[in-house]
């Protein structure tokens, strides 16, 4: 009876080869199933990025429309992991001074198509903490010795705003500490490889001057996030529709001429 079966099943199987029917529903049907939920995944993403920029700028503009605090207020509490994330684009002010000794180059950054590193300087606060200072972007033929104060122990006031640290990936290159040059800036790397125990688990935006001077380019007061989430779904989806209907009027001429 088994053997009937099987036998009767292949009968079938070449009937259905030879109308067609698997050259209407067999791989084109398959290759069309995949794309559809790939293209519509990219989307559906897409909605959900858009969601997520669009709270984040929110947060920003809440946070840096909020006066700034004396960055000796911040709690101990305040620094834990856990409350990091609140400290993020609160603007704040300090006094201290720079310890140019222990200045780092950021490189890769652009400012108007030019390209450059930042300077980054440890700030000596008064209560004897440390914060890494963005003091702003530099043209790669600037030494970032010319930049330091011919008097070393002369005291800055800074205003800007908390960063916890700049995005990275696997493209991103390693750090050279002994050549002060890095790509990507986290304070708690940085107090680790430096060996500053004293310097915060952030580090501070520069938005204003310090002194009159062409360099660094300071960071501006506001932050401008760019969001074409919205776009780039629409595109997924409206690529998920044109592929089913072209399968539609695959299906059709195929079927037309059977």
């Amino acid at each position: 009876m088994d053997l009937f079966v099987r036998q009767r099943l292949l009968v079938g199987i070449r009937r259905l080869t030879r109308c067609g029917v698997c050259k209407l529903f067999g791989w084109p049907a398959l290759v069309t199933l995949v794309g559809l939920v790939v293209l519509s995944s990219l989307g559906t993403w897409q909605i959900y990025r858009l969601h997520w920029k669009r709270d984040l700028i929110n947060l920003i503009e809440t946070r840096l429309s909020r006066p700034p605090q004396k960055i000796e207020t911040i709690q101990v509490r305040d620094l834990m992991p856990s409350a990091l994330q609140e400290l993020e684009f609160q603007k704040v002010k300090a006094e201290g001074v720079f310890l140019a000794d222990q200045a780092l180059k950021l490189q890769g950054r652009t400012h108007e198509g030019r390209i450059g590193y930042h300077l980054i300087i440890p700030l000596r606060l008064e209560g004897g903490a440390t914060v890494l200072i963005d003091r702003g972007w530099v043209p790669l033929n600037e030494s970032k010795e010319s930049f330091f104060s011919q008097d070393p122990a002369k005291k800055v006031s800074i205003q800007g705003y908390i960063r916890l640290k700049t995005e990275s990936n696997f493209m991103t290159p390693e750090n050279r500490y002994q050549e002060r040059e890095i790509y990507a800036l986290d304070p708690i790397e940085v107090s680790k490889s430096l060996e500053m125990i004293t310097l915060l688990p952030f580090y501070v935006v520069q938005t204003g001057m310090t002194e009159k001077a062409s360099f660094p380019v300071p960071a501006k007061s506001h932050i401008s996030l760019r969001n074409f989430h919205l776009q780039y779904a629409i595109t997924w989806y409206s690529l998920a529709l044109l592929l089913g209907m072209i399968y539609i009027l695959y299906v059709r001429r195929q079927s037309e001429s059977y």
